[in-house]
């Protein structure tokens, strides 16, 4: 199905193709539900028409909208009216939680660009992945009986759904959730094994069937690539460095730990950096150090972020989780602007 929406992106929207391949699929369909012993090839015909099919069908109605009964405008209010000693810092935490950058200073939107960084303010995957991380640690908790495992599920497939649509429903941040329903939905099933390339192309097969026309999008586009590099690539350049002997030495094992974070950003680059290059017509040159800072702080700031929204809403948030935020937040744009500058 996959590749049938990538050919009907390539050939274009038409009518009579849309009525050709809907035409050949039903005869596919009827050709399968015969007694005749038909075979895998013509499955893949069939998935492959239906594909083709649901692309121009939905190129000529507009395809589909969506319509969100609600938004995130109460979170930007709870974070923009937390008392930081910094005026950029609520602003920079609002970007960063909610996707809105409006209120975003000149300066520290030029410092994330020229630094090769603009991924991490625009909304994606990787914001719902620390929420998700988070999510999961607070509910560890409940320990780890079926009825705990089930409620964990339910739990934080609920709320990731509720901050993907609050925040807009982008193609990046739909793949996070749609990655988050699978893996939770096979920890429900600890016996059967998973396979990391099965839950990437069933998501993206859920994606498209839902929204064919989304194959054009540069977000979705990069999305998958960068994913497609993680479950890849990633492995291999990780398994270079040796591993350590248990998990409290891995943690306490500094020079493993950035080759960690080195190996998923070359990883995601080789994937994603022709097709940036074609699209944007630029290359950050100093990626690899950009990403190694930036990334573990921004998983700071957001985690220390909604540590004191949560604390903020009875009014219990303490002066010193503030200055964490906005310390963090100083660290965060301050190497930016020295990578931008370089």
């Amino acid at each position: 199905m996959v590749v049938g929406v990538i050919v009907a992106a390539g050939v274009g929207p038409s009518p009579v193709a849309a009525s050709i391949s809907l035409g050949l699929a039903c005869i596919v369909l009827l050709l399968l539900a015969s007694k005749r012993r038909c075979g895998y090839p013509v499955a893949y015909a069939l998935f492959f028409l239906c594909g083709f099919s649901a692309f121009c069908s939905a190129s000529i109605a507009g395809g589909p909208r969506l319509d969100i009964p609600f938004s995130a405008r109460p979170v930007s209010e709870l974070i923009l009216g937390m008392p930081f000693a910094h005026e950029s810092t609520g602003d920079l935490v609002n970007a960063l939680v909610t996707g809105d950058r409006s209120g975003l200073d000149p300066g520290i939107s030029r410092a994330f660009r020229l630094s090769g960084a603009s991924h991490i303010l625009a909304l994606s995957g990787l914001h719902l992945g620390i929420i998700y991380a988070l999510m999961s640690s607070l509910l560890s908790v409940c320990g780890n009986s079926p009825a705990a495992i089930r409620f964990r599920c339910i739990a934080t497939t609920t709320c990731a759904a509720l901050y993907t649509f609050a925040t807009g429903a982008g193609p990046s941040t739909v793949r996070a959730l749609l990655f988050i329903c699978i893996n939770e939905a096979a920890s429900l099933h600890p016996d059967r094994k998973k396979d990391s390339l099965s839950v990437l192309w069933t998501a993206l097969t859920v994606q498209l069937a839902a929204n064919p026309l989304i194959i054009g999008s540069a977000g979705f586009q990069l999305s998958y690539l960068a994913m497609l590099g993680i479950f890849t690539c990633y492995p291999i350049l990780r398994d270079f460095y040796p591993k350590a002997g248990g998990k409290i030495a891995s943690r306490l094992d500094l020079p493993g730990r950035i080759w960690n974070s080195a190996a998923l950003s070359i990883s995601c680059q080789l994937f994603t950096a022709p097709l940036a290059a074609v699209l944007f017509g630029t290359f950050p040159k100093y990626f690899l150090l950009t990403n190694l800072i930036a990334l573990p702080l921004t998983e700071l700031l957001i985690t220390e972020s909604l540590v004191c929204m949560i604390l903020q809403l009875p009014g219990l948030c303490p002066a010193v989780m503030l200055d964490m935020v906005d310390r963090t937040a100083e660290v965060l744009t301050s190497s930016l602007g020295i990578i931008s500058r370089m």
